[in-house]
């Protein structure tokens, strides 16, 4: 296996838990209201990391970010 794919996928390992851990957080401070979404949203983050977050602002953070 080439060593910049090992490269690749350690900093995209490294910005899903970021990310992941952001999303968390802004979940942890403003539950969403559908009780499964508190879970749904950071995992999301951790498999897709930088469209997670932007597909969290826009469609499920709290409405005072909209």
């Amino acid at each position: 296996m080439p060593e910049w794919l090992t490269a690749v996928s350690w900093v995209s390992v490294g910005l899903g838990f970021l990310t992941m851990s952001a999303v968390a957080a802004d979940v942890f401070r403003h539950p969403q209201h559908v009780k499964i979404m508190n879970v749904v949203w950071p995992v999301t983050a951790l498999y897709t990391p930088v469209i997670g977050w932007w597909l969290y602002k826009s469609m499920g953070g709290p409405l005072a970010a909209r």
